[in-house]
């Protein structure tokens, strides 16, 4: 599937496990969208779960969703974290000099259960507990080459596979 180019309505599972990772700032150059899991660099800054890559993509731990956008204050429902130079009114409480470098804007992280789509490697076999790896910000896959660990598959329902996203879980 194609990364996302706009906020994703994603379901929770209610297990009653959900916490605020807390705020990181966004990548230079880099969009989020709410609602996608985002993945932390090597350099500490959000970028889209994806496959690893060069640099500071070699690197990648996805601990969530994007929740919010903070940008001198929480952005309103459905402001995607869009870290590109020209974009002051859309984010007027950043200098506008700032956007588009690493840290300019933050995104807030949740971790729960959530609701992503699969690849066809995600079938009725696979077993609660089983790792799931990003294919991009919203597919999950079972291939583990070049791909880094999303969380463990909670359930396969209704189109969806439910992740747990906490980091504290084993």
């Amino acid at each position: 599937m194609a990364a996302l180019t706009g906020s994703r309505n994603t379901s929770e599972w209610a297990v009653g496990n959900r916490y605020h990772y807390g705020l990181a700032g966004v990548e230079a150059a880099t969009s989020l969208y709410v609602g996608g899991m985002v993945a932390l660099d090597a350099n500490g800054y959000a970028v889209p779960a994806q496959p690893t890559g060069a640099g500071p993509l070699a690197t990648l731990l996805v601990v969530g969703i994007v929740e919010y956008v903070y940008a001198g204050g929480i952005m309103p429902p459905g402001v995607n974290a869009l870290n590109q130079a020209g974009l002051g009114s859309v984010f007027p409480g950043v200098p506008a000099a700032s956007l588009g470098n690493a840290g300019a804007i933050s995104v807030g992280i949740a971790c729960s259960v959530f609701g992503m789509d699969f690849d066809g490697t995600i079938t009725g076999a696979v077993k609660m507990g089983q790792l799931a790896y990003a294919l991009d910000d919203h597919t999950v896959t079972l291939t583990a080459t070049g791909h880094v660990i999303a969380g463990r598959i909670t359930a396969v329902e209704g189109g969806q596979c439910y992740i747990n996203f906490d980091s504290r879980a084993p």
